[in-house]
């Protein structure tokens, strides 16, 4: 009984942890598997609390659990199927809705710009991002800035701790480490 309940406990808290905006957030280098994880998790918490309801002694446990387990699989399905559809959407490696326009290494990290594109309901955004490559295959993340409709922009280096986002002439943001 305690091994399902302490992976609950641990899928809840990477799944809390993921979206609660904490700076530094683990990604892989692979991008489908980014989406085919968060979909494993999404139904991996009703089958949790399902497998300890149906482990518990007392009925009314079992009983509450069981019915906890149907009403939180229904969102976890929608979230899983709508995460394992976006994995199936990437390919090559290639994200449309997360685009890499241009990268610069500095001594401590690397800077990335990505343009966003949520789809047909919103328009295009730029983020940059602060990524460290931690072991082969993953790395820590940190958004630093970004700005809603914007489709075009360039990092440029200046020395080793200057991070500029330029649009043609136009600096749209300086970051300095």
């Amino acid at each position: 009984m305690r091994r399902p309940l302490w992976l609950l406990v641990a899928v809840t808290a990477v799944l809390v942890y993921n979206v609660s905006g904490v700076p530094w957030q683990p990604e892989f280098v692979y991008a489908p598997l980014n989406y085919w994880l968060a979909a494993a998790l999404a139904l991996s918490v009703p089958a949790l609390v399902l497998w300890i309801a149906l482990n518990s002694s007392r009925r009314f446990l079992r009983l509450g659990g069981v019915v906890a387990s149907v009403i939180i699989a229904i969102p976890c399905f929608f979230l899983a199927a709508l995460s394992w559809l976006d994995g199936k959407n990437v390919e090559n490696n290639v994200d449309r809705s997360f685009e890499l326009l241009s990268e610069g290494q500095t001594r401590s990290a690397h800077y990335r710009l990505y343009r966003t594109n949520c789809g047909a309901t919103c328009a295009y955004g730029l983020m940059l991002r602060k990524e460290y490559d931690v072991v082969p295959g993953v790395k820590l993340v940190t958004p630093i800035w970004s700005q809603y409709r914007a489709s075009e922009g360039e990092i440029v280096l200046e020395g080793t701790s200057t991070v500029h986002v330029v649009n043609g002439s136009t600096v749209l943001v300086t970051i300095q480490e």
